[in-house]
């Protein structure tokens, strides 16, 4: 049983560990990709700046042609429809051909790119390792709850063993409680007849004496009785004789 409850705390330790460990890990993952969101989402708002309309945003209706040319940045005023947008000019201004390095020397992303190029790869480098985040953290999930399913079984286990091993204890417990009755009574058995046997070896010593002496005096009795009987045969002949002439002397007389 001792070994069975040691080997239990060192699962639940153990168990406790790796839960610790995990929820850990867990929470850096999630604050991880938590990050990349963001800075994936800053980086989309910034690299879209080059779809924003400068023009049409700083125009003024009915300001004219003069007022739109001024913005700057390839403005095209169309009288029309008075109106202010960013020519061809403007948008190659913006998206302009620059080399732009971005530190990245693996994969697709190799060799220059123009900022837009740039900001999409770098974005497509967060979300790549926000997907790799996030599948670790999946795959750590279910290693998570592997673990909790294989330590509840165990946990299970390890309760049937010490309800089977305390029925086993209350079972022996018992016999030991039927074993020592046994052994009482018996034990009260014998110290009966230890004094039984102890009363007879008393009264033996007690008339030991007397019968030795009746040993000692036995010949001499049986001696002393034989001459005795002797005797008392011899006597009965004379009293048989003595009767028998009395008889005879009245049947004379008659």
């Amino acid at each position: 049983m001792r070994q069975e409850l040691s080997n239990r705390a060192d699962m639940e330790k153990t168990r406790a560990d790796e839960h610790e460990a995990w929820t850990i890990n867990d929470r850096d993952n999630k604050a991880a990709v938590g990050l990349l969101k963001e800075a994936v989402e800053v980086l989309r708002r910034f690299y879209e700046r080059d779809s924003w309309d400068e023009c049409a945003e700083s125009y003024e209706t009915g300001s004219g042609r003069a007022s739109c040319l001024s913005i700057g940045n390839g403005c095209i005023f169309d009288s029309a429809a008075d109106s202010c947008t960013k020519g061809a000019a403007g948008a190659a201004l913006v998206q302009r051909a620059e080399p732009v390095d971005i530190g990245w020397t693996g994969g697709h992303f190799e060799g220059e790119a123009t900022q837009s190029q740039s900001g999409a790869n770098v974005i497509q480098l967060l979300q790549s390792v926000q997907g790799t985040i996030a599948e670790e953290i999946r795959t750590e999930n279910a290693a998570e709850q592997a673990a909790k399913q294989t330590f509840d079984e165990n946990m299970v286990a390890s309760k049937a063993e010490e309800t089977r091993l305390n029925d086993e204890i209350a079972s022996t417990e018992d016999l030991i409680g039927e074993k020592t009755e046994s052994m009482e009574l018996a034990k009260q058995d014998k110290e009966k007849e230890q004094a039984a046997l102890d009363a007879t070896i008393a009264y033996l010593q007690k008339i030991k004496p007397s019968c030795d002496w009746i040993m000692e005096k036995h010949e001499t009795r049986t001696s002393h009785r034989a001459t005795e009987k002797d005797a008392l045969r011899e006597a009965a002949g004379l009293l048989r004789g003595l009767a028998s002439g009395g008889e005879s002397t009245a049947d004379s007389a008659s």
